[in-house]
């Protein structure tokens, strides 16, 4: 199956001078399709979720190597998913033009606590609802990630201005997790960008 992030990464593959080894070294044998290992292929079981929204992935450079990214998981079950590389001084022109295109209300999903308040939003408009009166549907929902360890995706926040009029979908748990989320010493302890 190839699909928006099987392609970013063929095309990052393309441009490396010597082999990614991920996890499990050289003889690291991996399934094409789901990138684990060929005795845990999750490639048959793989769902069809009918979904409404889109997924637009912003990986930093090696992210879409990693046998185990997130966003390989995304593109095997959203089928709107766009993935594109993230780079400090050049913008993809397709990314661009998906975060404008009249179909789509984009929002960036990020912690709130690092942005100003009046760009976070905690819950996003059901389609139905924006839908007028000449029958026209309403705007879909495209979720914006940044797929990037923490600290990189801090400063593709911080680096990436034609993200700055996006609102921010900040999550919300309305129950106690027993799951931590991961956060480095630094990061609990530094002011909000500005």
């Amino acid at each position: 199956m190839t699909h928006a992030v099987s392609r970013l990464r063929t095309a990052r593959l393309a441009r490396s001078s010597k082999p990614f080894l991920a996890r499990g070294g050289p003889r690291g044998e991996r399934c094409a399709g789901c990138r684990l290992v060929p005795s845990h292929c999750l490639c048959a079981l793989r769902p069809a979720v009918p979904v409404r929204a889109g997924v637009c992935l912003i990986m930093a450079d090696i992210e879409p190597l990693k046998p185990s990214n997130t966003g390989w998981l995304i593109a095997d079950v959203v089928a709107d998913t766009s993935a594109f590389g993230w780079a400090r001084t050049e913008v993809d022109p397709a990314l661009l033009a998906m975060l404008a295109d009249p179909q789509w209300q984009p929002y960036l999903v990020f912690p709130g606590e690092f942005v100003a308040a009046e760009r976070v939003v905690t819950e996003v408009l059901p389609i139905e609802a924006q839908d007028d009166k000449d029958g026209k549907e309403g705007k879909r929902p495209l979720f914006v990630l940044l797929d990037a360890t923490w600290p990189e995706a801090r400063k593709m926040f911080r680096k990436s201005p034609y993200l700055d009029h996006l609102p921010v979908l900040s999550l919300q748990s309305e129950q106690l997790s027993r799951y931590k989320l991961r956060r480095s010493h630094a990061t609990t302890t530094s002011a909000p960008p500005k």
